[in-house]
């Protein structure tokens, strides 16, 4: 299937994660957030242009955990969207993943489609998530119609909730591809999300 991912995308994805996604809600960690003393996560963003994909802020889980979301801006120019392949990096001195948090979105799963979603750390980078989302049961891509089309999202941690600047998280290696499974040109990915503590 696109080459499972094109083989995971590369050979440095130790045990990969495999989940085909339900459509359910995360699980990102523990109930509401804290109180209002003490140093806060933030996440700071903007808007996505048509034909551009980014990551959004999502809400807070619990204290210091945060959703993030891959949306991409719509309506798009390609009607034929099958699958996402990206690696989302941060500073893993002061940020983590949430194992098991990411899940998918609205697009792919268009006409009781179940999309497959595969997420893991790299083997080799602790703040590298290789992630890899792609459709299954239908022959053709999809096309996004609103201005923001939720494709996954994902939660990372403020490992030690001590203050730090804001941090970009990056997106690297990332293409979305058709139902030839191959890349999408129009389709441009952008790095616009910043994360502290403060």
């Amino acid at each position: 299937m696109r080459d499972y991912f094109r083989a995971c995308r590369s050979s440095h994805v130790g045990a990969i994660v495999l989940a085909v996604a339900g459509w359910t809600a995360l699980s990102c960690g523990g109930g509401g957030g804290g109180g209002d003393d003490g140093p806060s996560f933030r996440c700071q963003d903007s808007a996505v242009a048509a034909d551009a994909a980014a990551l959004r802020c999502g809400q807070i889980r619990s204290t210091g955990v945060r959703v993030l979301r891959l949306v991409l801006g719509g309506p798009t120019s390609s009607s034929d969207i099958m699958g996402f392949n990206l690696d989302v990096v941060f500073d893993s001195t002061v940020l983590e993943y949430v194992a098991g948090s990411a899940s998918g979105g609205t697009l792919l799963n268009q006409d009781g489609d179940d999309p497959l979603l595969a997420a893991a750390l790299s083997g080799s980078d602790p703040g590298r998530l290789i992630v890899g989302i792609h459709r299954t049961n239908q022959p053709a891509g999809v096309q996004g119609a609103g201005t923001e089309n939720w494709v996954l999202e994902f939660c990372l941690r403020a490992s030690m909730m001590t203050k730090f600047d804001p941090s970009l998280v990056k997106i690297e290696n990332a293409e979305a591809v058709d139902s030839l499974g191959q890349p999408i040109a129009g389709i441009a990915f952008s790095d616009q999300l910043l994360l502290s503590v403060q």
